[in-house]
């Protein structure tokens, strides 16, 4: 367990993990931290206290979101493969799920339910490339594998949660600067779509960099608390926000250096939430770099029971 200096304002913290690409999807399960290199494909896993770090999985693309299947199989996404990998407890590999012909973009994070039932958004266009944004979509992916689509018309799904004993899916539109919410049909699909929280009208603009300049809240990955709060990577704000319904900003961990890309609520005591770290985001940079960090610091009050 190591501090570091300038990196959060006004709180103690202590760096889990540092030496990556970009840590994203980071997830507390059976005393440990999980967590993507994104651009190495790499899952690292972590203990609480930072003190013992190992490689679960490597794949051969970049390492997306993360989740497990209800026999406790690993699941990874294959970004840019459109796939779903997953990797047993001796190490093996196969492919869960093959997105590849339902989804023209790049995959992104994924949440995974206590029945192995997975959803995974992706990009919806080439944001590597600078093409116009264009709405994504949410798969939903049975524990069998077999993908169908969920929803349409988010702008760039990103971090998600489920609540009220996983019949609510909570999504993050990044690039709309707010929270979606559906409940979730028996066969997986994602219904009576509504607002959970909105920071500001929707950018009307033709490019991200516009979008990114208009919006008061770029929000990336999230994590619930047991008080139906989300923490809330805030990229454009720096910081972790902790968000009521309708928008309240409750509390926030705010940083010094770097962007906030992904949050995670964990810990022995649900009271740890864990901030991935990292200078930027645009894959040139960062495939080659190796300062993104993962930190922790200690919040009131504890993640929502999984």
């Amino acid at each position: 367990m190591r501090a570091v200096d300038q990196l959060v304002a006004g709180r103690s913290y202590q760096v889990l993990l540092s030496g990556g690409s970009f840590y994203e999807s980071p997830r507390w399960r059976s005393g440990a931290w999980y967590v993507s290199d994104l651009y190495r494909g790499t899952v690292w896993c972590v203990d609480d206290a930072g003190d013992t770090t190992t490689v679960t999985a490597r794949i051969d693309d970049f390492a997306g979101g993360l989740g497990w299947r209800q026999d406790g199989a690993l699941l990874v996404v294959s970004m840019t493969k459109r796939q779903i990998v997953a990797v047993d407890p001796w190490g093996t590999q196969t492919v869960h799920s093959d997105l590849s012909d339902r989804s023209s973009s790049r995959l992104n994070d994924m949440i995974t339910d206590s029945k192995g039932r997975a959803w995974v958004g992706n990009y919806g266009f080439d944001l590597m490339s600078g093409e116009a944004p264009r709405t994504g979509s949410l798969f939903y992916v049975a524990p069998d594998g077999s993908a169908s689509i969920a929803a349409t018309g988010l702008m760039f799904p990103n971090g998600a949660v489920l609540m009220r004993r996983e019949s609510v899916l909570i999504v993050g539109e990044t690039f709309a600067g707010r929270y979606t919410q559906f409940d979730v049909a028996p066969g997986g699909t994602l219904v009576h779509r509504r607002a959970w929280a909105e920071f500001g009208d929707v950018p009307q603009v033709t490019t991200v960099a516009e979008m990114r300049e208009e919006l008061r809240v770029i929000p990336d990955g999230c994590a619930l608390d047991s008080e139906g709060c989300l923490w809330v990577s805030d990229v454009k704000g720096r910081r972790a926000i902790r968000v009521a319904e309708g928008g309240r900003v409750l509390d926030e961990v705010q940083l010094t250096a770097g962007h906030c890309y992904a949050c995670g609520l964990g810990g022995p005591d649900g009271r740890s939430l864990v901030l991935c770290i990292a200078p930027g985001s645009a894959q040139k940079a960062r495939q080659s770099a190796s300062d993104a960090v993962m930190v922790r610091v200690r919040v009131p009050v504890p993640a929502a029971a999984s």
